[in-house]
């Protein structure tokens, strides 16, 4: 594998990090099928949830004491930060990745020339919070089911009236009525 084969870039294509080589690359993509017990020893599956995709990358920095110090505050910077970045390999490119952690080693035998990096990346799967406002109680009259009707108003009435009931309910315990 060589540099060019693989990259980790920005989204416009840019390299964040110069290296030397890819050692090695693992590739986690599960998920979760959800499942309830059921009569007799039976099972239900209702549904499947995918998990983040989770990359464990190694790679070598080699070059001065300055580049190798470069590359590892380039790297730094990606890990405490938010940037989203791909992984582009020979095969697949992985993108909206973030790095969730970084650690390095040097080995004796190799010099100060050779840094071997390990990363750990994840996809991030942004999702859009959509709010919605109920403003009308549901009476048993607009409910099929009785129970199901609303037995307390909501909202910041309800905040206030809890409000006022703990303070008369203070207001007891101190005055000894209660």
């Amino acid at each position: 594998m060589t540099a060019q084969e693989w990259l980790l870039a920005d989204e416009n294509g840019n390299s964040l990090v110069t290296f030397q080589s890819f050692i090695s690359c693992e590739v986690s993509d599960e998920g979760e099928v959800l499942k309830m017990p059921t009569e007799n020893g039976g099972f239900a599956a209702y549904n499947k949830v995918a998990d983040s995709i989770k990359i464990r990358v190694q790679l070598a920095l080699q070059g001065e004491d300055s580049d190798i110090q470069m590359a590892l505050m380039n790297l730094k910077t990606l890990k405490d930060g938010t940037q989203k970045f791909s992984l582009v390999t020979p095969t697949i490119e992985y993108r909206n990745m973030t790095l969730e952690s970084l650690s390095y080693s040097r080995k004796r035998e190799d010099g100060l020339k050779v840094c071997y990096v390990e990363l750990v990346l994840i996809d991030v799967r942004e999702v859009e919070a959509q709010y919605t406002e109920t403003k009308k109680r549901l009476t048993k009259k607009k409910v099929k089911r009785a129970d199901c009707a609303s037995s307390q108003a909501t909202g910041k009435t309800d905040a206030k009236q809890a409000v006022q009931k703990r303070k008369s309910f203070l207001k007891e315990l101190t005055s000894g009525e209660a």
